[in-house]
């Protein structure tokens, strides 16, 4: 069985409110912080060790262009690369 992506629909990111991790499944998470501030994080565990990447800020980016960077970090991660490391080596 395979686990669900998509969970989370713009107009729910939009009027969240409460603090928390949210999980729209496949890594990606929004994560709202008792100020109010909302962020894009994926977040993966790879021997044992639990990663996170930031992909910005829910105002600055889009739920779809975060989607878009979580299928890109999934895609690095089933080549066995390092997503972190990846964007390092582009900037």
């Amino acid at each position: 069985m395979s686990r669900a992506i998509h969970k989370l629909s713009p107009r729910y990111v939009q009027t969240l409110k409460k603090p928390g991790w949210h999980g729209d499944g496949g890594g990606l998470w929004l994560r709202l912080d008792e100020n109010g501030s909302k962020r894009w994080v994926f977040a993966w565990e790879r021997n044992k060790r639990r990663r996170e990447m930031g992909l910005g800020s829910a105002v600055d980016i889009s739920i779809k262009k975060a989607r878009d960077a979580a299928a890109d970090a999934r895609a690095l991660l089933a080549e066995g690369r390092d997503p972190i490391e990846q964007r390092r080596a582009v900037e």
